[in-house]
């Protein structure tokens, strides 16, 4: 069990972002439990073994590290004397008997092929990006200091990293791979602790069994007593792990989980009885969430809760190399592995107006410029480089913090956004509610939907339809959500007007109304 918490322990109450210990000491204490998660040594060895082309092991001289010869010797002799072993993968092989006994009981380290280069590359950001969170986190607790912080207890279960999922990226984060993902759960990971929380961090099922204290088995029994955690940060791999061994439990502690996704997922997607009778259903959405518990790379739709990740910041230094040293006339090409280009069956219907909605809306020109592929004349344009607020540390920090400090999906009437930011209006037939609210400088807001004491008091048909709450001019009538897992954004036809709950956005954080810190 890693702890990553503070030296000195900051018990639930009002907790500052640098009480108890430095930012510089938690960026190294997170640093300290990756490092940790990669050698788990808990007895030195003087062989090791790694698979060969054939795919068997073979023997080869490794001084630094030593085998655990009682424990490997007890665990040929009795390997199936209980089913527990096979369930864990061992098969009889000395490979199986080795990776049980460094990723499982720890009695030797971990295996140098197995899982290390994802990590590796996380402790490397976050010791990079130390100063910048440090300086973000002062200027934040500057701006939050009247206001009360709750310290949540939380688990951070990486399910694509864990060896049971196939950890298919760790092989290509240097070649062409999904960097993304690393990006994003360092930064996750750096801000959930600077900002003080009690952070757990799991990348096996063995972890993720003692931090839950999940029952031996497949799942059949249910967790018997409180979830230990307030928040479980994890992924799809995660998800579908949590659901194998947590059996019934998932369903009731639920509410509590935030899916980091990159795409996202839109509400007829996740909607499992729905996407199945309309053929919205795909690999990985139908876990009926709400919407904006998937918290995503970029804010694709309102729909879901924009994560984001962190640009890092140059100084005057790096900036005036870069001007010294530049040259003209040149693109760049950001080459990635030829399978990341042919992203397909994603949970979203993909209608976007660009390759980067985004950054055409939010940030737009001088500095961003759509252009028709097929007119090849483009205009050259001089203009200084410029960071969107929400992707530098303090961004993240205060999107982070006001998700975990405001976001209820655990309770029937949330507060949060307040009720004093919606604007209700209604859409062009065709138009989507994302395309509505953005018409009027506004965000689409799914919280603030109509609810079924609204349903009730205006006393309408109501139905489960990813369009609705919506008007027919065909039909002259009017029809609202029946399922609020349901409500879209991003929906759009062109038999319907739909009616749109929009608010406010604060200047460079489009996550966060005015009001809303």
């Amino acid at each position: 069990i890693f702890d990553i918490r503070p030296v000195k322990k900051i018990a639930h109450r009002n907790v500052g972002l640098l009480e108890g210990t430095s930012v510089y000491w938690r960026v190294y204490a997170i640093n300290t439990c990756l490092a940790l998660i990669l050698h788990k040594l808990l007895h030195q060895c003087s062989v090791g073994w790694r698979p060969s082309a054939s795919g068997t092991a073979e023997l080869l001289s490794w001084p630094t590290i030593q085998i655990n010869i009682v424990s490997f010797q007890w665990m040929r002799a009795r390997w199936t004397s209980d089913p527990c072993y096979a369930f864990y993968g061992v098969d009889g092989s000395d490979c199986s008997f080795l990776i049980y006994l460094s990723e499982v009981e720890w009695f030797c380290p971990p295996l140098p092929w197995r899982n290390q280069t994802s990590l590796s590359f996380m402790r490397r950001r976050i010791r990079r990006l130390s100063a910048q969170w440090a300086s973000a986190a002062r200027r934040l607790d500057e701006k939050l200091r009247s206001l009360w912080r709750e310290q949540k207890r939380i688990l951070v279960h990486v399910g694509f990293l864990t060896e049971e999922s196939g950890d298919v990226f760790s092989p290509k984060v240097l070649k062409g791979g999904p960097l993304g993902e690393m990006v994003q759960w360092a930064d996750i990971l750096t801000a959930l602790h600077v900002l003080g929380h009690d952070v757990k961090i799991s990348v096996s099922l063995k972890e993720l069994h003692g931090f839950l204290g999940v029952p031996p088995g497949r799942g059949s029994c249910p967790l018997t007593g409180p979830l230990p955690f307030d928040l479980i940060y994890t992924d799809y791999h995660g998800l579908q792990q949590m659901k194998q061994h947590m059996g019934l439990s998932l369903r009731k502690h639920k509410c509590h989980i935030r899916v980091i996704d990159t795409f996202g997922t839109e509400p007829a997607y996740n909607h499992e009885e729905y996407a199945t009778l309309h053929g919205y259903r795909t690999n990985w959405g139908y876990w009926n969430l709400h919407g904006q518990q998937y918290m995503t790379m970029f804010p694709h739709t309102p729909d879901n809760s924009f994560m984001g990740f962190v640009a890092e910041e140059l100084n005057e230094t790096e900036k005036m190399l870069i001007q010294r040293n530049k040259v003209n006339n040149m693109a760049v090409v950001y080459g990635k592995d030829a399978s990341m280009w042919k992203v397909s069956m994603t949970p979203t219907f993909g209608n976007v107006s660009s390759q980067h909605p985004y950054a055409e809306e939010y940030i737009g020109r001088p500095h961003v410029i759509t252009i028709d592929f097929n007119n090849s004349e483009v205009k050259t344009f001089l203009v200084e480089p410029f960071l969107p607020y929400e992707y530098t540390c303090e961004g993240m920090l205060e999107r982070v913090h006001a998700y975990i400090q405001n976001q209820d999906f655990c309770s029937s009437f949330p507060s949060w956004p307040p009720l004093t930011a919606l604007r209700l209006l209604t859409s062009l037939q065709g138009q989507s509610c994302v395309e509505a609210c953005q018409s009027e400088g506004l965000i689409c807001e799914p919280a603030l939907h109509l609810s079924e004491k609204d349903i009730i008091k205006l006393r309408v048909e109501s139905e489960m339809n990813h369009l609705f709450p919506a008007f027919s001019a065909e039909h002259a009538e009017c029809s609202l959500q029946q399922d609020p897992l349901l409500f879209s954004c991003a929906g759009s036809s062109p038999k319907y007007q739909r009616l749109c709950p929009c608010r406010d956005y604060r200047k460079g954080q489009v996550a966060l109304c005015r009001d809303c810190l």
